[in-house]
Formats: C-alpha cells, structure tokens, sequence
C-alpha cells in the first residue's frame, strides 16, 4: 500500500490538466460545504464507512483518504 502523503501527491499530479481538477481538503472544510445540511447516518465520514448499514468493505480508513456524506437541506 502507497503511503497516504506520496499517493496523494501522486493523486494531485494526475489530475493536475483534467477539466475538473482534484482538491484535497482537510475534514473541516468538508464540513464547510454541508452547511445547513441535515446529514444522513453515517453524517461525514471517510468513504469505506459511509454506507447506510454499516462498513461495506473489510479494511483500513487509511485506504480512501477522502470523505463522503449526503444530506438534506431544510
């Protein structure tokens, strides 16, 4: 497995001439874009986690270092 710095780096670089070029963001400013939201279980969490009935797939956080969740706005 990559460590998580180089392969985000890695990551960066080839979408570096893509029409919608990846962003890093720390945990908090994901947050940010939810605003209002009212989030749905499991709120903001790293992707393998983010499944309405738990943890679809066995293994580490440190896999996917990105964050996912979905709400509503009231």
């Amino acid at each position: 497995m990559r460590d998580r710095a180089h392969g985000a780096v890695d990551d960066v670089r080839i979408y570096s001439g893509a029409s919608s070029p990846l962003v890093l963001r720390a945990r908090a400013e994901v947050e940010e874009f939810l605003g209002d939201f009212e989030l749905a279980d499991p709120a903001l969490v790293q992707l393998p986690l983010w499944w309405p009935q738990g943890q679809l797939h066995q293994g580490s956080q440190e896999a996917a270092p990105a964050y996912a969740g979905a709400g509503v706005k009231r």
